[in-house]
């Protein structure tokens, strides 16, 4: 996480139709993988969202009210540097936005432990974005 962290200044911006969304890198992930966190989230699925651009992660959780780490890929999924860290949520879905239509993309979750550790990852799940 340390390259991608250097990777990403304090003033990271994304621009889409005419928005601006700042990172806020104090909540860039900084976990360690834990033996402790042995729960991987399953039926990871991507399905389309609200508008254009936009796609819905639905996974099945430990049923727990626990958090969960999102990363999305629209390169080569084998490659590590190429996910992109999303988020932090709970809820068994995440609404993830700003890609291109007719993109391939990719996304998966693990689960974040009370003191900040993480467990594995899911396995990916795919979807042409519209």
């Amino acid at each position: 996480m340390g390259a991608a962290r250097n990777a990403i200044e304090a003033d990271l911006r994304y621009s889409s139709g005419g928005f601006v969304l700042r990172a806020d890198l104090a909540k860039l992930p900084s976990h360690t993988v834990s033996a402790g966190v042995t729960f991987i989230p399953q039926n990871v699925r991507l399905e389309p969202g609200m508008n254009s651009g936009w796609v819905l992660l639905r996974w099945k959780g430990d049923g727990k009210g626990s958090l969960y780490e999102v990363q999305s890929c629209t390169g080569d999924p084998t490659v590590e540097a190429n996910w992109t860290y999303r988020g932090s949520f709970s809820g068994g879905r995440a609404e993830l936005k700003g890609f291109t239509p007719g993109a391939l993309m990719w996304g998966r979750v693990r689960k974040i432990g009370t003191g900040g550790e993480v467990g594995g990852w899911s396995d990916p799940a795919q979807i042409r974005v519209v």
